[in-house]
């Protein structure tokens, strides 16, 4: 990676972030301008990040501007978005979709839009060198071409984004950004590191308060899960969308119940009563891909205990560790109970670590929970008193 690719940070103005999936991975320049594009709309900033978030939709900005002033992030800057129509101009700039308050033919925008571009700029100026003024001083210049550092979308396209109004204010936009870097300096301000929602007792408590999960200790002490640090932190990501393994599930049905049964949520009414708020609407591959993520333990296990057995031993074992699960005597959760210290020796001597689960231990789970019972209620593998193996015998 270049040296200057590696200095580029995002702005901490954002409120909200939903990565579209239409970029380019990493641009191939380094950023010397700033182009302003127009939404055609007055679209809310979460209905409009979720627009650029569909596949079908094929663009792209950096950031996004409601008319209320929000401020989210699109496509992150060391990356290039499909926002003006033409890579050259996107590999170099920094792209801001503002949403109109009018329509046609001015597409007017409101002042807090307007205010929030001016913030959005200076911001994006300090932490970028290369966006220059034609005398060398950092800040922005127009001269309504190309080689300016601050462009318009129908430079490069046969429309009229960013619109008459919002085009007719470029001037004044040069020079409210270059004012502001003289008065208040070019360097970025100390500001508060973006809000995250790491893996803290606090932030898995609000969880709890929502009713998604009924079991914080899962969450807290867990290895296997502290991939959901950065989800907390922003669930919508698309990395994390699609950061899944391929476990059998392929329904929000079948995902909820693996949750409840894994003890990590308790509520489903709770996504369900959503699911038509664009807000959550993303959930349901998201819950999917955590519901396979969670059965991921019990392949491992069946594999490591019983891949030389038949189908219904293979379904025992899951049914065993299930029972435990339900009994007072083990732990909560099944990651708990395949994890309890002295339980199980795969998981101690590390065959449990380097399991490669075959089709037929996935088959093994995926009957086991859906009902296939072999275990009459044993909690054990082996000759003791309550176990499968003992309740089995032929003599």
């Amino acid at each position: 990676m270049t040296d200057w690719l590696k200095k580029i940070t995002n702005s901490l103005l954002v409120i909200l972030t939903l990565l579209s999936p239409h970029r380019n991975t990493p641009r191939n320049q380094p950023i010397t301008k700033i182009t302003i594009h127009h939404t055609a709309g007055n679209i809310t900033l979460r209905a409009l990040l979720d627009w650029l978030f569909r596949p079908t939709t094929r663009a792209s900005y950096n950031y996004g501007i409601s008319s209320k002033g929000e401020k989210g992030l699109i496509v992150e800057e060391r990356n290039r978005c499909w926002g003006s129509s033409s890579a050259w101009n996107d590999n170099r700039a920094v792209v801001i979709g503002v949403a109109n308050n009018r329509g046609a033919p001015e597409w007017g925008v409101s002042d807090a839009a307007f205010e929030a571009l001016i913030d959005l700029c200076v911001d994006i100026c300090r932490r970028n060198p290369g966006i220059r003024q034609k005398n060398g001083r950092p800040g922005l210049y127009y001269d309504g071409t190309q080689e300016g550092s601050l462009t318009r979308h129908n430079m490069f396209s046969n429309q009229t984004c960013p619109g008459p109004y919002l085009q007719s204010r470029f001037p004044e936009i040069c020079r409210r950004v270059n004012a502001r870097l003289a008065t208040e300096g070019v360097t970025p301000p100390p500001t508060s590191p973006p809000q995250t929602f790491p893996l803290e007792e606090a932030n898995v408590q609000r969880l709890v308060e929502l009713g998604v999960i009924n079991t914080p200790g899962f969450w807290l002490g867990v290895d296997c899960v502290q991939w959901l640090n950065e989800l907390l932190a922003n669930v919508g990501r698309e990395d994390v969308l699609h950061r899944s393994v391929d476990n059998g599930i392929t329904d929000l049905d079948t995902a909820l119940k693996v949750l409840e049964m894994a003890g990590i949520m308790n509520s489903p009414g709770y996504w369900w009563s959503q699911v038509q708020n664009s807000n959550v609407r993303f959930l349901e591959q998201l819950i999917i891909n955590i519901a396979n993520r969670c059965r991921d333990p019990l392949h491992r296990i069946v594999w490591a205990e019983a891949r030389g057995e038949s189908l219904e031993g293979q379904i025992a074992v899951v049914n065993v560790i299930v029972n435990r699960h339900n009994s007072p005597q083990f732990l909560n959760g099944i990651y708990n109970v395949i994890h309890q210290p002295r339980q199980f020796s795969p998981v101690a001597n590390g065959r449990y670590a380097e399991a490669t689960p075959l089709p037929m231990n996935i088959r093994a789970v995926t009957e086991a929970l859906s009902g296939i019972d072999h275990s009459r209620g044993a909690l054990f593998f082996d000759s003791a008193e309550n176990s499968w193996a003992r309740q089995n015998r032929t003599h």
